[in-house]
């Protein structure tokens, strides 16, 4: 006669096994635990940053991962002039023109671990999250410099010459097997094939794209090249071999100024963020892009002669929720991606006491 016996420890985080065992079967063993943790599952933590350069000071919030909801932590000085940050778990990557900073949030705030000082000269960097790498390039060393992301401090581990100066805008493969890197000071694109550990090998190819690049992304296929040139997104297909040949597809009328892009998580939509909104454009299966929404900054005070504009986007691990800096109001607007669609749902804004210029996304 067969039967079940199940047992189950520590019953708020375990799984209950079933298991069949005829009475006396030799070598059958009829109590059996599956231990899948050693406390109670919790709402995930979370908390977010907002940074004002003018004034110094930083603003933190605990955000529940299950509601996005932001709750306020206070305020406490922070650095100025930064226009980066950048996250991997509860480590940070802050970076101004003349350095790189690595923060940790713990304790209810945000500790400065370590601070490399540079020349001058560098602008927007990259962080490749699995392997703790930090690409940024330069214009005083007319180089890229490639940081290794420690527990305790950036360490710079490779320097690479590009030859020449406004290389400001860089793009990572998903396979992590090339980098790309747009000019902004003249109409060329280069791409490098990189090494097992991430640094970069010798140079692949350089090409003429179709505009002059002023921001550039890869979509989570690797499939795609998207080129940002004023308002219009122009699509370069990627081959095997990292290459790109361009196809002669745009899509008009997605950014307005430096913009930033984000992706669902199906792949599916690319977010678009710029100061004048958030734009989603569903990815076809050539690469043209499609718009299916339009996120501009509210006007709060309805004046048609007031500037509204965003100022900074993240979006927590999950690609749950998203947040947005405001620079008038000043705050940080809330809002969650629905689940059937993808598109941006806006919930609200939570004021804050400076204009806040770049937000970041840390666990704890």
């Amino acid at each position: 006669m067969g039967r079940h016996i199940a047992l189950c420890l520590f019953a708020a985080a375990c799984q209950v096994v079933s298991v069949p065992c005829e009475p006396f079967d030799s070598g059958c063993n009829p109590l059996v635990v599956s231990i899948l943790a050693l406390k109670a599952p919790r709402d995930p933590e979370a908390r977010l940053i907002l940074m004002s350069p003018a004034t110094g000071s930083m603003e933190l919030f605990d955000i529940s991962a299950r509601s996005g909801q932001p709750i306020s932590k206070g305020t406490s000085g922070g650095p100025t002039n930064l226009f980066i940050v950048r996250t991997v778990g509860s480590l940070g990557v802050i970076q101004d023109s003349t350095s790189v900073s690595l923060v940790e949030s713990q304790s209810g705030t945000l500790v400065l671990r370590n601070t490399v000082n540079e020349a001058g000269g560098l602008y927007h960097g990259l962080l490749d999250k699995e392997r703790r790498l930090y690409y940024v390039t330069t214009n005083a060393a007319m180089s890229m410099f490639v940081y290794g992301i420690r527990d305790d401090r950036p360490e710079k581990i490779q320097t690479t010459a590009l030859g020449t100066s406004f290389f400001t805008q860089i793009a990572l493969h998903p396979d992590r097997r090339f980098i790309y890197l747009a000019n902004t000071g003249a109409v060329e694109l280069s791409h490098y094939s990189l090494n097992a550990d991430g640094t970069l090998g010798s140079p692949v190819a350089n090409m003429t794209p179709p505009v002059n690049v002023e921001a550039l992304t890869v979509e989570p296929g690797g499939r795609f090249l998207y080129l940002l040139n004023g308002t219009t997104l122009h699509t370069l297909n990627i081959g095997s071999d990292g290459s790109l040949t361009d196809p002669g597809l745009s899509t008009a009328n997605v950014a307005n100024g430096s913009a930033r892009f984000f992706y669902s998580s199906s792949g599916r939509h690319m977010y678009i963020y710029s100061d004048a909104g958030l734009v989603t454009c569903e990815i076809t299966a050539n690469g043209a892009l499609l718009t299916r929404s339009v996120l501009s900054p509210p006007r709060g005070d309805n004046s048609a002669g007031a500037y509204k504009a965003f100022s900074g986007m993240e979006v927590d691990f999950s690609k749950n929720f998203f947040f947005l800096a405001s620079v008038s109001p000043a705050g940080l607007y809330t809002g969650a991606f629905d689940p059937q669609t993808e598109l941006p749902v806006l919930h609200g804004v939570i004021a804050s006491t400076a204009v806040p210029a770049a937000v970041g996304y840390f666990t704890f």
